[in-house]
């Protein structure tokens, strides 16, 4: 068997990070990029989805430069939980994306709890009810951004 090479992919809040090992877990290639969180007014924490995805493109391609290789065998993620990024049905970004650090939707999450049971929310889905979690990112898109909810596919 000849060299085989893997992409470990680290897309953070603040940036990403992509190394190039071997099968010995020796490494041959790294990148970085940095990017924004966007906080704008209190509670809010978005990032451009465009940019991410553009330097993170950069980051990777830096990377296997480095490496001087032409072809990897698997790549492994480690990505950001919970940002909700609203797409439309083409897949085109509809609004910035709000991270799992985005405590905006709190008013949501008060609302439920005064409506239904959250002990029963967390029994059928294993997720608390909190402003972190996507439930409570998509309903506020549904309070606070009906013009966006409108175009996402899925909602």
């Amino acid at each position: 068997m000849g060299e085989a090479y893997l992409i470990g992919l680290d897309v953070g809040i603040t940036g990403c990070k992509a190394v190039v090992f071997d099968q010995y877990g020796r490494q041959f290639g790294r990148g970085y990029r940095e990017y924004a969180v966007i906080s704008k007014e209190p509670l809010q924490a978005e990032q451009d989805p465009d940019q991410v995805f553009s330097l993170l493109t950069e980051c990777m391609q830096e990377a296997v430069e480095r490496a001087g290789i032409s072809r990897a065998e698997a790549m492994n993620l480690s990505v950001q939980g919970d940002a909700v990024i609203p797409v439309d049905r083409f897949f085109q970004v509809l609004h910035p994306a709000v991270l799992g650090m985005d405590y905006r939707p709190r008013k949501q999450c008060e609302w439920y709890r005064e409506n239904y049971d959250a002990w029963q929310l967390y029994q059928e889905t294993g997720q608390p009810l909190h402003p972190i979690n996507m439930m409570a990112k998509i309903m506020w898109f549904l309070d606070e951004r009906p013009e966006v909810a409108e175009k996402t596919s899925g909602l």
